[in-house]
């Protein structure tokens, strides 16, 4: 079974929901004290997806839902940009985590990260297949198994939710940025990100499938730019920085329009180009201004922020099911926001019960075993 929602189109990220993500390790920690704006960003990131999922994507093809729901539907179809929202978000998360230098510290951090949450979501959405799963959800114990590495791309396993796409997308990423703290250039990563968007466009124009899924092309924009307003909001702002990041936005806009044409294609909708013009110019400029402003903000959205990557993992498939079998006997709205209700607080459960403890036992594990990269 292979949901890939966000980019069955385009290429295959997360939440948290990076995808998508609230993280664990004390770097990221300082950031969520000193930029709380990422994480409303983060569930902000989060809750489009769930709704384009929920209120659209399932019932506009491929059979997922039975259940339409024409209320939402015009406006919720823009919400697979949620997951270019969360690339953003993970360009700057990711490299303030890597600014510290330390491989070893960066994969302990990734690693506590993502695997906590994921196999638990992977485990639940299994179960759930196996006992509620219709003729469209079917998993076999191999697939569950290989997907619990979460390389099952890698290998040409399909995942058990279409929403782990986006999670190969940022271990490509993560392994960018590794391949620098390896080498020891971490602290020029101005220059690698500069020369990245000058393949991405080479590649665009000469394109090598292989290279272009390997530097993850159609989403660097976004990682590029999250990098650059990073470096901006810790080192300031310059004209290269400022310049590296309105090239990002500019070519994020150009991807859309690929991205428009095949979700016209597919879903057979009235897509408006101009409305991701917008809805991607709105993310770009959030960040510029969270890179140069600043702004402290009154409000503490830690509690949001880390429901976003278990939300991420576990709303699509389990929604679907319930849907299939809860439609159409129960009211659409009753149905709708029950789940969307039901689905936070089973992604807060699953943070402050699972999440949580289970990174800090792994953390204490991999923190205590082999030698420094520096």
């Amino acid at each position: 079974m292979n949901l890939r929602s966000e980019n069955e189109f385009s290429d295959t990220q997360p939440m948290n929901a990076v995808a998508p993500t609230p993280s664990h390790s004390n770097v990221e920690a300082t950031l969520n004290a000193r930029v709380r704006h990422i994480d409303l960003f983060r569930f902000i990131a989060a809750f489009m997806v769930m709704l384009f999922h929920y209120t659209f994507r399932g019932y506009a093809a491929d059979g997922y839902s039975p259940m339409p729901y024409p209320w939402l539907a015009p406006v919720t179809q823009y919400g697979y940009l949620g997951v270019e929202f969360f690339f953003l978000i993970s360009g700057f998360v990711i490299l303030m985590t890597a600014s510290s230098g330390s491989l070893r510290r960066f994969m302990v951090s990734r690693v506590t990260r993502l695997y906590p949450a994921f196999w638990f979501c992977c485990t639940l959405t299994f179960i759930a297949i196996l006992v509620f799963g219709t003729h469209r959800f079917v998993v076999t114990p191999v697939q569950y198994l290989v997907n619990l590495t979460m390389l099952n791309e890698f290998v040409g396993v399909e995942p058990i939710d279409g929403v782990y796409w986006s999670l190969a997308v940022e271990i490509r990423f993560y392994l960018l940025i590794g391949v620098l703290l390896l080498i020891g250039r971490i602290h020029r990563a101005d220059i690698f990100l500069t020369a990245w968007l000058i393949l991405t466009v080479a590649l665009d124009l000469f394109p090598v499938e292989k290279l272009k899924t390997l530097f993850i092309t159609f989403y660097a924009p976004y990682f590029i730019a999250g990098a650059a307003s990073y470096l901006i909001y810790a080192k300031g702002k310059s004209p290269k920085r400022l310049a590296l990041f309105a090239a990002c936005w500019v070519l994020a806009l150009a991807h859309s329009t690929q991205s428009t044409a095949d979700l016209i294609r597919h879903y057979h909708a009235n897509y408006n180009v101009y409305v991701p013009f917008a809805i991607i110019s709105v993310f770009f400029v959030a960040f510029l201004v969270v890179a140069i402003v600043k702004p402290e903000g009154k409000m503490n959205w830690v509690t949001v922020g880390n429901l976003t990557y278990p939300l991420y993992l576990i709303h699509q498939v389990i929604g679907y099911l319930v849907f299939s079998h809860g439609y159409p006997g129960l009211n659409p709205h009753l149905l709708l926001w029950g789940t969307v209700f039901a689905m936070l607080l089973i992604a807060y459960f699953i943070n402050q019960q699972v999440e949580k403890p289970l990174a800090r036992r792994l953390r204490r594990l991999l923190a205590g075993s082999g030698p420094e990269l520096a």
